[in-house]
């Protein structure tokens, strides 16, 4: 925004900040700005964090000690003690970065460029604060934590069966909690797909394909469950917010927390789609595999990624990973070198030495002969087999073999 343009900006109340603010989320705040810089707009939630946040701001500024009067009258110093007690308060750095995000954007408003610095320049003497754990680390699945889903859920049901049917679809077609509440079925219902419109991200629409006999069934009973043609599967004397909000609560009174079962709502999403990827890749998603990653077919990897990406409502690919975990999130065991040495005596059967180094592959290579070609000739050459195979580790710590794994079922 030019300086020109920023004076055509009304001001309302001068020195009022809180109408200030209010006037511009009104004018500026109903569009997001893509990478393309073409302007988008942005859904009611969206618009309700951002009022949210800058309010938040406001008022903490004039907290530390900063009597600003005017919204206009923000400036660097101020959005660094914010910052500093930010940090000190232990909020989250993913919280932190979109709270100067919604800042660099007022300031834009504002035709004040540049005053929000680049995030990095906030991280001082810890660049490692603003590294953000994007990929999961753990399996947030009810299933992961053996929660029965449909004993849960039928429980629920007699507390409060509109929020029982919402975990339902939750679990099925892999869908928010506020797509859940606004899911309307007879329209979402399209043939063979569900069209999600209601409670989306962005009101970015999305179609999920009904693959299951289990999606066809809780389907029914979505429609069952809607009061008409037309209706969500929320309340309909209550509004959105109070639909939300009794979802909360029956959930914290059946335990469905962190603190209690140890799981969430959100947790039934995570299970859909964990289950998709496994389906679509033929192997368990990175987050499920414990003992290193297996991949398998990279082409069924990669369209078990962009499904999940497709069914979670995100566009980017690389979001798959907050649900699935990458092959970064677990720790793969490194692998051996393996050196071959064949000899063989007269009269005698023919016996393989392996010689395995871990992290010193030279005290293994130097035990070769230096032609092993030459130790049998072709014709006499016997093939190694699983019982005719030794093998020997040469390791870092002298030669010492590594003792049995006390897991081992097979070890001493």
């Amino acid at each position: 925004m030019s300086h020109q343009d920023n004076q055509q900006q009304p001001r309302v109340a001068p020195g009022d900040w809180k109408r200030e603010l209010t006037n511009l989320l009104q004018l500026k705040g109903r569009v997001a700005f893509g990478k393309n810089g073409k302007t988008k707009p942005i859904s009611d939630r969206t618009l309700d964090a951002r009022e949210d946040i800058l309010f938040m701001c406001m008022r903490q500024v004039r907290e530390m000690g900063y009597d600003i009067k005017s919204v206009y009258s923000l400036r660097g110093k101020h959005v660094d003690a914010l910052v500093d007690r930010w940090k000190k308060e232990e909020i989250s750095c993913g919280a932190i970065q979109n709270r100067l995000s919604v800042l660099r954007l007022l300031c834009h408003w504002m035709g004040k460029d540049g005053l929000v610095k680049p995030t990095k320049a906030y991280a001082g003497d810890n660049p490692d604060w603003l590294k953000r754990k994007v990929a999961a680390t753990q399996d947030k699945s009810w299933s992961a934590l053996g929660v029965d889903v449909t004993d849960v859920i039928r429980k629920i049901s007699y507390i409060d069966n509109y929020v029982a049917m919402q975990l339902k679809v939750i679990h099925a077609f892999g869908l928010r909690r506020e797509e859940a509440i606004q899911l309307k079925p007879f329209i979402a219902h399209e043939g063979m797909y569900l069209r999600v419109r209601d409670g989306t991200k962005g009101g970015r629409e999305r179609i999920i394909p009904i693959e299951s006999a289990y999606q066809r069934d809780v389907l029914m009973e979505a429609k069952e469950a809607a009061s008409r043609w037309d209706g969500s599967l929320g309340r309909p004397e209550r509004n959105l917010e109070q639909n939300i909000n009794r979802f909360s609560y029956v959930m914290k009174k059946l335990g469905i927390t962190r603190n209690g079962l140890g799981v969430t709502a959100h947790g039934l999403r995570h299970q859909r789609l964990n289950d998709l990827f496994e389906e679509v890749a033929g192997v368990p998603s990175p987050v499920r595999q414990t003992a290193g990653v297996i991949k398998g077919d990279p082409g069924k990897w990669k369209e078990a990624q962009q499904k999940v990406s497709h069914i979670a409502g995100h566009a980017r690919l690389s979001i798959s990973t907050a649900y699935t975990g990458s092959t970064r999130s677990v720790k793969q065991p490194s692998k051996p070198r393996l050196n071959w040495t064949a000899g063989k005596t007269a009269g005698t059967p023919t016996t393989f030495q392996v010689n395995v180094s871990l992290g010193n592959p030279g005290l293994a290579q130097d035990a070769a002969p230096a032609h092993p070609a030459q130790s049998i000739l072709d014709s006499e050459a016997v093939r190694p087999s699983l019982e005719n195979i030794s093998v020997s580790f040469v390791a870092e710590n002298g030669g010492r073999q590594p003792e049995p794994d006390q897991d081992d079922p097979h070890a001493g």
